[in-house]
C-alpha cells in the first residue's frame, strides 16, 4: 500500500493520509475507493505503523527511544477460547503519543498578578520564578511509596498516558 513509491514519506504526510483514513471510519456513505481503504482498516494500520516506527527514515533519523508498544486485542470464538492479535490503530497512536516530546512549565507568580489576571485585566503573567522540563509519555506508572524501601513496582496505565520527570527532587527544588 505505502511501499509502492519506494520513498517514505514525511510525518506531515503520513499524518494527513492518517487523518483522511480517520475521517473515513465514521462515515455511511463514502466513494468506492474509499470504501475499500476503510475495509482493509487492519491492513491500513499495520502499513502506517511499519513504515513509521520500523522502516521509516524519520523514525530512524530521530533521537527518539527504540521501544515500541503494541495493544493487543482478545477475540472469543465460538469455542470460548481467547484469540490475540495486534490492534494497529490503537498501537500506532500509543507510539504516537510515547514518541512525542512534551513539556511541562510550573511556574511561581505573585498574588496580587494572579488576582489582577483572574479579574479580567489584560495584564501578562510574569513570573517570579519558572521551570521548564521534558517530560516522557508512557502506557505505565510507577508505584513507589516515600516512606517505604522496597522496588519501585512498574505497572500498565493503558489507556490512561503518564508522564515521568527525570530527576524531579533536583529540578523542583527551588520551587
Amino acid at each position: 500500500m505505502f511501499g509502492d513509491r519506494g520513498e517514505t514519506p514525511s510525518r506531515s504526510e503520513l499524518l494527513s493520509m492518517v487523518k483522511k483514513h480517520s475521517n473515513l471510519l465514521g462515515k455511511t456513505l463514502v466513494e468506492e475507493q474509499d470504501a475499500v481503504d476503510v475495509e482493509m482498516d487492519s491492513r491500513f494500520w499495520h502499513d502506517v505503523f511499519d513504515l513509521y516506527f520500523i522502516r521509516g527514515k524519520e523514525s530512524r533519523g530521530r533521537q527518539d527511544d527504540d521501544l515500541l508498544f503494541f495493544v493487543r486485542k482478545v477475540l472469543d470464538d465460538l469455542l470460548g477460547k481467547n484469540l490475540s492479535e495486534v490492534h494497529w490503530r490503537r498501537s500506532f497512536y500509543l507510539n504516537m503519543i510515547a514518541h512525542t516530546a512534551f513539556s511541562v512549565t510550573v511556574a511561581i507568580c505573585s498574588h496580587q498578578e494572579l488576582r489582577n489576571h483572574q479579574a479580567g485585566t489584560d495584564t501578562p503573567l510574569s513570573p517570579i520564578y519558572k521551570v521548564v522540563k521534558t517530560v516522557y509519555a508512557s502506557p505505565s506508572r510507577v508505584n513507589f511509596q516515600l516512606d517505604s524501601k522496597k522496588e519501585v513496582e512498574t505497572k500498565p496505565a493503558y489507556p490512561d498516558i503518564c508522564f515521568a520527570v527525570d530527576d524531579f527532587d533536583s529540578t523542583f527544588d527551588a520551587v
